[in-house]
């Protein structure tokens, strides 16, 4: 299930140019998509450089 969702999203991401342009008015950000192994590599990235703020 998770492997048919996650296609799902990034053929979306990938090929919904309509819908890359209405995220962007929305929120300044283009879409993109990372597999299950970058989005995890990403997540540690930022968690590691979060850990280190003070708030």
């Amino acid at each position: 299930m998770i492997d048919s969702f996650a296609a799902a999203i990034q053929q979306v991401v990938e090929g919904d140019a309509a819908y890359a342009d209405e995220i962007y008015k929305a929120y300044y950000q283009k879409p993109h998509w990372l597999d299950r192994d970058a989005a995890n590599a990403r997540l540690r990235d930022v968690l590691s450089v979060m850990e280190k703020v003070e708030f």
